[in-house]
């Protein structure tokens, strides 16, 4: 079968040498990429500065205002984004309408006039 004759074929270009690949093809390596020897200074400095922060009331209560004003201007922005759903969908419909009377028109233009032709 033709898994049988894929395999054949498979192992006879496994077993060719080198020298022996009639096809022509090239063997090529993957060059190997140097390694990394330290750290960089800004990942040394970011965890530096992880560790280092402690968590206080005066930064927690600037955290806590912060979220509140970062929700705030979540909830205006997918009130913006609705309204603009909602106008992107008004428009539609009227385009639609549109193309369908422009397309009405013209095949009543078509119906009337049946020796013209529309281009």
């Amino acid at each position: 079968s033709s898994l049988a004759a894929d395999e054949a074929i498979l192992q006879q270009l496994s077993s060719q040498g080198p020298g022996e690949a009639a096809t022509g093809a090239v063997k090529m390596t993957v060059p190997s990429l140097p390694r990394v020897s330290a750290e960089p200074q800004s990942l040394r400095a970011w965890r530096q500065q992880r560790s280092q922060a402690v968590p206080t009331s005066n930064n927690s209560s600037i955290e806590t205002k912060e979220l509140k004003k970062l929700r705030t201007s979540l909830h205006e922005l997918q009130g913006e984004v609705q309204q603009l759903q909602d106008s992107l969908q008004e428009e539609a419909k009227e385009f639609a309408h549109g193309v369908t009377r422009i397309r009405e028109a013209l095949d009543f233009r078509s119906e009337t006039r049946p020796s013209e032709r529309v281009e």
